[in-house]
């Protein structure tokens, strides 16, 4: 009687083992800086969490290799411009429809990979549209134009009394701007004259628009916008 209960323990156990196993993620997350993985996970939010699974889906199923071996190195939420999600096929027309969606880098054996997520759907993206985030490197390229977007979208949020989840980017352009007034200078201010890269980016908010200019450090809204 003793040996069927022990054995009884000992298949729950295993059980358990087994149910917690099923349950960890099945994707693994590398540690950028010297965070514990354990804290880094948590900085990720549920709905990133929920991208960075269908693009490790996506990419799993295309090398036909198991989830486990691949690692999340970075996801970021974008407003893509269309429905191509920055990774348009030539040939193809899209929907002109903003989509709100993800940007997440994986890495399998030693090659970075770049997924574009939008709803339901994952693009492994190997040559994305100019207007796109540039590719990953090292530094993470792209992570100073994400930077800029979400600036702006704070500063439109707050300068119209709204939550920044109520502003959308809605289009983002790569622009040279002729001197440091950014394409929107001030009546009797002085500008220093050299050719300077940037954006031109086009919010919405309740169906109304504004622009934003851009270097690689600062935004401003142009025209300007008065804050209620």
């Amino acid at each position: 009687m003793k040996t069927k209960i022990h054995a009884r323990m000992i298949a729950i156990a295993l059980l358990g083992v087994y149910c917690a196993s099923a349950a960890a993620p099945a994707f693994s997350f590398t540690p950028q800086d010297k965070l514990p993985r354990k804290q880094l996970q948590e900085q990720f939010t549920d709905s990133k969490k929920a991208a960075a699974q269908l693009a490790v889906d996506t990419l799993r199923e295309k090398l036909s290799i198991d989830a486990g071996s691949i690692s999340v190195i970075h996801v970021s939420m974008i407003d893509w411009p269309d429905a191509s999600l920055g990774c348009p096929s030539a040939g193809i027309s899209y929907l002109q429809v903003v989509t709100r969606g993800s940007l997440v880098l994986l890495k399998a054996d030693t090659k970075v990979y770049r997924v574009h997520v939008g709803g339901n759907r994952a693009i492994i993206c190997e040559k994305p549209s100019r207007g796109a985030i540039p590719g990953a490197s090292k530094a993470l390229a792209g992570a100073s134009i994400q930077a800029l977007m979400q600036a702006a979208k704070l500063d439109l949020a707050r300068r119209l009394g709204v939550a920044p989840t109520a502003v959308f980017v809605a289009k983002v352009e790569s622009t040279t701007w002729q001197n440091s007034a950014l394409g929107c200078p001030i009546s009797g201010k002085d500008y220093i004259e050299s050719k300077i890269k940037g954006f031109r980016m086009t919010l919405s908010h309740a169906e109304q628009m504004f622009t934003y200019h851009s270097d690689q450090q600062r935004v401003i809204p142009c025209p300007s916008i008065e804050s209620e």
